[in-house]
């Protein structure tokens, strides 16, 4: 089998797929607390509009996207039970849950602390403060003997999409495939490294929880 059969038969005219061509979208817009409370008027910077299958409008926020320098793409599994004695000396499986994964997304860390600030935002409107009548405050201002109530479910949950881009005849970049994830929050973040040694860009990760995916593919 020659290379060009290779390319032509199997990869197709555009090649492999790039792993370097992606976009990711926290749909803030569609829970306006949510909004208030990351701040959204920080985060758009001259949206991209474009029409996906169903013919909806998708705004995606474009400085959080460029500094989401590494994510992975979460997939699921299948659980499954055993069915036993249908016929002897045979089991069968069956699939009865299908289970959605958490993903993890690498921060590049600007001047402006954008994707930490935001998610320091989110966590605090999940988590609210509610002061009592102490009035001994600590270093962060607020009354130290305090509690924490539970923001509501919906309120602080919201979609997001994640877009992997490919590169046209015309050499522009469209999504081929896009995962809508639903109801995403972040649960972790974790720690920023910082040293006296040689100057590097400051990345962090943060985990995120999400209720269920669903994969979209176009043509392009």
């Amino acid at each position: 089998m020659k290379i060009t059969d290779v390319m032509t038969n199997i990869l197709g005219p555009g090649g492999l797929a790039s792993s370097n061509r992606y976009q990711i979208a926290f749909q803030f817009t569609d829970n306006s607390k949510l909004a208030t409370a990351v701040g959204i008027d920080g985060i758009v910077q001259t949206p991209e509009i474009y029409e996906d299958t169903a013919g909806s409008l998708t705004r995606k926020a474009a400085k959080l996207s460029y500094l989401a320098d590494e994510v992975n793409i979460p997939g699921f599994s299948v659980s499954t039970g055993d069915f036993e004695g249908h016929l002897p000396g045979m089991n069968q499986k069956f699939a009865h849950t299908k289970t959605y994964r958490d993903f993890t997304i690498t921060f590049l860390m600007d001047h402006r602390h954008l994707p930490y600030d935001m998610l320091h935002k989110w966590t605090e409107f999940i988590f609210i403060p509610q002061s009592t009548n102490g009035v001994s405050l600590g270093l962060s201002g607020r009354a130290r003997n305090n509690y924490v109530l539970t923001n509501y479910y919906n309120d602080y949950t919201c979609n997001m999409v994640i877009d992997k881009l490919e590169r046209t005849d015309k050499g522009q970049s469209r999504a081929r495939s896009s995962l809508y994830l639903y109801n995403v929050f972040p649960y972790l973040i974790n720690d920023i490294t910082v040293s006296n040694g040689p100057n590097q860009p400051l990345k962090f990760q943060a985990s995120f929880y999400f209720e269920y995916s669903e994969a979209v593919t176009r043509e392009i």
